[in-house]
């Protein structure tokens, strides 16, 4: 079941794994989204983490940790839990008792009976070897499968990195195969435009040229007929004729 952490129980936790103990860190990966959180409503507690997503950016920060961990723990509770060592100790420890008369401190028959002490240490010894190579086998088995976890992730990592290599160099084959066959297009684009460019200078010219010389030709006509009609002799008819044209 999920449960939400405040920063000082999130920071604890990360304490545990040797990752940090600086709440400035803390916020730090929280700022840059490592670790994901969001806002309380209380400004006091300031961030509100929920357990597996802090889990989650320890795995990646110490890979195989929380299942070491976790089974630490678990040894440790099987270990307090054990019923015969439980009951070795709680019987030992009930086998003084005090001589009410005498106002003396007794021993209970079990120093009187070595043999059931012998038995008793030889139990709790046989149980403690149990836990040990249980224990033993346990941790050599977990520490082989993250073992091959961290060959298979390696291999992965080796995997990526040539196929990201190789999608490189195939973009650099690409790209200067190209490289020419673009520059040479571009070339011709730019002579083109420069074509352009004088045929539109060029027509340009043409059209002012034209234009001037039909402005000049009239001013000429109109000159000479100017000239003419100052003659002596030319009637007002020549005259109408002449501003008619």
């Amino acid at each position: 079941m999920s449960r939400d952490l405040n920063v000082e129980e999130a920071l604890k936790i990360l304490k545990e794994f040797y990752i940090t103990d600086s709440i400035q860190m803390l916020s730090r990966w929280i700022r840059e989204g490592s670790i994901v959180a969001s806002r309380t409503d209380n400004r006091k507690d300031g961030w509100r983490i929920t357990i597996e997503n802090l889990y989650e950016f320890i795995e990646k920060k110490r890979p195989g940790w929380p299942r070491i961990l976790a089974l630490y723990k678990q040894d440790i509770d099987e270990l307090e839990l054990e019923p015969d060592i439980n009951e070795e100790f709680n019987r030992l420890a009930t086998k003084t008792e005090t001589n009410e008369e005498g106002g003396k401190t007794v021993e209970n028959p079990i120093n009187e009976n070595s043999r059931e002490l012998g038995d008793e240490n030889t139990t709790l010894n046989a149980s403690t070897n149990n836990y040990e190579q249980e224990k033993s086998i346990v941790q050599s088995t977990d520490l082989d499968i993250l073992k091959k976890q961290v060959e298979e992730l390696k291999l992965q990592q080796g995997k990526i990195e040539l196929t990201s290599n190789n999608s490189i160099k195939e973009i650099e084959q690409y790209l200067k195969e190209h490289q020419s066959k673009i520059f040479s297009e571009i070339d011709q684009l730019r002579q083109k435009l420069t074509a352009l460019d004088q045929m539109e200078n060029q027509l340009k010219k043409y059209i002012d040229d034209s234009i001037s010389k039909t402005k000049h030709k009239k001013e000429n006509k109109t000159q000479v007929n100017k000239n003419q009609m100052s003659l002596p002799g030319v009637g007002k008819e020549e005259e109408w004729e002449t501003e008619n044209q």
